[in-house]
C-alpha cells in the first residue's frame, strides 16, 4: 500500500470524525483482531475507486446498470423488444457539459448489429476479452451524475486511472444514429431486466 493511503488510514484511526465520515470506510463496526489495515485497507479502496467519477469524453466504456439509467431520466432510440442486461456495456460517442449520447454494446451478434475489434479495446480484461456489438438504431442520452450512479449500480470495475476505452478512430459515427427527435424515457421499457 502507498504511503498516502496508510497516512490518510492512521490519520483515520487516531483523530476524531464525523459519522458520516467512518460510514465511508464500514457501516458497522468491525472487530479488529489484529492488523487494523487488514480490514480497512479492502473497504477503504473499493469507496475510494467508486467516489472519483471518470471524466465522460468519446471513446469510454463502462458498464451500466440499466434499470437505474431509467429511473435517472435517461432517454433512448431503437425498439423496445431489444432486452438490455443488468450489467451492461456502453460506449460514449459525443458529450457535452450536462450529458452524453452512449451506444448500448452487446456480447453477441443480432440482427443489424456490427461488431466491434478487439484490437480496439483497452482497459479492463473483462471488456478487452468480450465480443461486442452495436445496433446503429440505438444510442441513449444519459446524464453525467446517471452515468455515474449507474456504473456504480452495475460494480463498473474501470476506474479513472485505468479506464476501458475504445479507440477514437473505430468509433461509431453519431450520424450512424437516429437523430435528436427519436428520443424518448427509457422509464416504462419492458425489456429491461
Amino acid at each position: 500500500m502507498d504511503a498516502p493511503t496508510l497516512t490518510m488510514l492512521d490519520t483515520l484511526n487516531t483523530r476524531g470524525h464525523q459519522a458520516s465520515e467512518r460510514h465511508i470506510f464500514h457501516p458497522a463496526p468491525i472487530p479488529c483482531f489484529g492488523d487494523y489495515y487488514a480490514v480497512a485497507r479492502p473497504i477503504l479502496m473499493f469507496h475510494l475507486r467508486n467516489l472519483m467519477p471518470h471524466i465522460h469524453a468519446p471513446g469510454l466504456v463502462l458498464r451500466f446498470d440499466p434499470k437505474t439509467l431509467a429511473a435517472q431520466g435517461a432517454t433512448y432510440t431503437g425498439k423496445d423488444d431489444v432486452e438490455l442486461s443488468a450489467q451492461q456495456y456502453f460506449v460514449c460517442i459525443e458529450t457535452n457539459a450536462k450529458d452524453a449520447l452512449w451506444v448500448p454494446l452487446f456480447p453477441g451478434p443480432g440482427p443489424g448489429r456490427k461488431g466491434i475489434p478487439t484490437t480496439a479495446k483497452s482497459g479492463h480484461s473483462r471488456w478487452t476479452k468480450s465480443s461486442s456489438f452495436y445496433d446503429s438504431a440505438q444510442v441513449c442520452r444519459i446524464a453525467h451524475k446517471a452515468a455515474h450512479k449507474a456504473a456504480e449500480v452495475a460494480y463498473d470495475e474501470s476506474s479513472p486511472k485505468s479506464p476501458s476505452r475504445m479507440l477514437p478512430a473505430q468509433l461509431p459515427p453519431r450520424s450512424e444514429f437516429p437523430d435528436d427527435a427519436a428520443f424518448r424515457p427509457m422509464a416504462g421499457n419492458v425489456a429491461i431486466r
